[in-house]
């Protein structure tokens, strides 16, 4: 798979350290937050078929989702990628959102 090439969206106030913007003009906030999902939508590749995560940032990286069977399952991975210095922290937590909810885990207890 190729690396896609669209930067990520810019949001046109100072992030904060997780690279989220300050809560300003609500519309144009859920317009970079579209932005950004479309962003990650590039990156966060899911085929049931074969029961993959290919993710798409610096280069293919691809997880086995038959791994992923429950929150613990779930943590380890979450450690795992916290690891990986080509990720940056929102992005982990968005992949980990998207892989909970096409395994259908409840991560929020």
């Amino acid at each position: 798979m190729e690396i896609p090439t669209t930067k990520r969206p810019e949001f046109n106030e100072t992030l904060d350290e997780d690279g989220l913007p300050p809560i300003t003009n609500g519309a144009e906030l859920m317009d970079w937050g579209k932005k950004l999902n479309a962003w990650y939508d590039e990156r966060i590749i899911f085929d049931r078929a074969k029961g993959t995560c290919t993710l798409l940032f610096d280069y293919p990286y691809e997880i086995d989702l038959d791994d992923i069977t429950d929150v613990r399952d779930i943590l380890d991975w979450t450690l795992h990628l916290m690891e990986k210095g080509w990720l940056e922290k929102f992005d982990v937590t968005t992949i980990i959102n998207r892989i909970a909810e096409f395994k259908n885990i409840e991560i929020y207890l």
